[in-house]
């Protein structure tokens, strides 16, 4: 249905009541002399078109949750949380590393030391032996066998220490 009419308005214009099916417009631009330019158009509304009676239903349920949304934050905090958890091992691990490595490192110097002085003292001994007359085949016998005790002492100690080093490079 076709309505005729025509208002003067400034743009942008917004029809109030337009009933629906096909409609012709026109539109005129006035200079300041009072000319014109003019074009027509058409356009259709379709559907039904709400009165004052009929009444638009409203949806009261609420939107639905977005799950996908929470359980992709959750895992981005679990794997945040699992980095950060990682890391701090990995920083205490080193940490646990650098002072076991020092503790081996101070038990071959003190080990060193150890038999440093057992050598010194059993070569005070020794040589109070040997300061007798005639020192005995069997005080020989016992010198060399306190010394090959010392040697291999010494030789296993610093083996199981440097093999402690190994294992921490």
């Amino acid at each position: 249905m076709d309505q005729e009419a025509f208002v003067k308005t400034a743009s942008p214009y917004t029809p109030s009541k337009i009933s629906s099916g096909e409609h012709t417009f026109t539109v005129r631009a006035y200079d300041k002399a009072g000319n014109y330019t003019a074009t027509t158009g058409k356009f259709t509304i379709e559907g039904e078109v709400a009165s004052a009676s009929s009444k638009t239903a409203v949806d009261d349920t609420p939107p639905p949750t977005n799950w996908l949304l929470y359980i992709n934050i959750f895992l981005i905090a679990l794997v945040a949380f699992l980095i950060g958890y990682l890391w701090y091992e990995r920083k205490a691990f080193r940490r646990e590393k650098y002072i076991i490595k020092r503790e081996a490192d101070e038990l071959r110097d003190n080990l060193s030391n150890i038999f440093a002085a057992m050598r010194e003292e059993v070569g005070e001994q020794v040589g109070a032996i040997f300061q007798k007359p005639n020192p005995s085949a069997q005080d020989r016998e016992v010198i060399g066998k306190v010394n090959e005790a010392i040697d291999l002492s010494e030789e296993l100690l610093s083996k199981e220490v440097e093999d402690v080093r190994k294992l921490l490079t």
